[in-house]
């Protein structure tokens, strides 16, 4: 089962990658996003901790940005 995560963390970077553009930054963030839950699937046997991890990076995107980009919080004056 080793091969599960960089398999996973290889198959999600060109979909982040398309998204985003692609850039050095980009890959590494990719790299991160990608191998977090697989690794957690590996380590717990199940889904459900990487689903709340994904969901809870979900929450705070949306707090961050919203919907429309717009975002809650304004970051930059």
């Amino acid at each position: 089962m080793l091969w599960y995560v960089p398999v996973a963390t290889v198959l999600y970077m060109p979909d982040d990658s398309r998204k985003e553009g692609f850039s050095i930054e980009n890959i590494v963030f990719s790299v991160t996003v990608g191998f977090t839950p697989a690794y957690t699937v590996l380590k717990t046997g199940t889904i459900w901790l990487s689903v709340g991890l994904h969901r809870g990076g979900d929450v705070i995107n949306r707090v961050l940005y919203g919907f429309s980009g717009q975002g809650i919080w304004k970051l930059t004056g």
